[in-house]
């Protein structure tokens, strides 16, 4: 009698947990790092509307800000920046987005909704793991991230490369919601 009392609470607790999960509106994704070759896990941050890996700006940005992210909603698969600057004033935050488009090796950026194009895509993005990809009703799962220097050292152009061409001066990156490990000097 008490053996089957308390599968049947354990069974009970188990329903309820799993209609929590089946009910949740949104997914943080925390920040987002890449790591390639050299790469150890550069953060992704906004630059005028670039996706960025780096801990410096260019010189060429007039606006950048550290981002968190996050999945609104399990419909459309957007990733929604959030700035980590609280004095950040827009209403509507912009959506991760790539150019999927055959032949594109061109940045990623940030969009807002009421700014798309066809040439863009801001949904269709998956947690898989810990790493970012991107998968359409009509294909496989791909993670065709590149990283691109600038002319800031160690700072990025995050791109997104739809048919993985080689760029001479490229690598390519996966892109995680892990950072990397802390190293403590003594």
């Amino acid at each position: 009698m008490m053996h089957s009392l308390v599968t049947l609470l354990s069974f009970a607790a188990l329903t309820v947990g799993a209609s929590k999960i089946d009910k949740r509106d949104a997914l943080t994704i925390g920040r987002l790092y890449g790591y390639g070759t050299n790469i150890s896990g550069l953060p992704l941050f906004y630059g005028d509307g670039v996706a960025y890996l780096g801990q410096n700006a260019p010189s060429s940005v007039s606006t950048a800000m550290n981002l968190t992210f996050l999945h609104p909603s399990t419909s459309n698969k957007s990733v929604i920046a959030d700035p980590l600057d609280s004095n950040t004033t827009d209403s509507t935050p912009p959506s991760l987005f790539i150019n999927a488009v055959p032949n594109a090796v061109e940045p990623a950026g940030f969009i807002t909704v009421d700014n798309t194009t066809n040439s863009t895509t801001e949904t269709d993005f998956i947690i898989f793991g810990s790493a970012l990809y991107f998968k359409n009703s009509s294909g496989p799962i791909q993670a065709q991230f590149y990283a691109s220097p600038t002319d800031t050292d160690g700072t990025y152009v995050l791109k997104w490369n739809t048919n993985n061409i080689v760029e001479s001066d490229s690598v390519p990156v996966t892109v995680k919601n892990i950072a990397p490990p802390a190293i403590l000097l003594r």
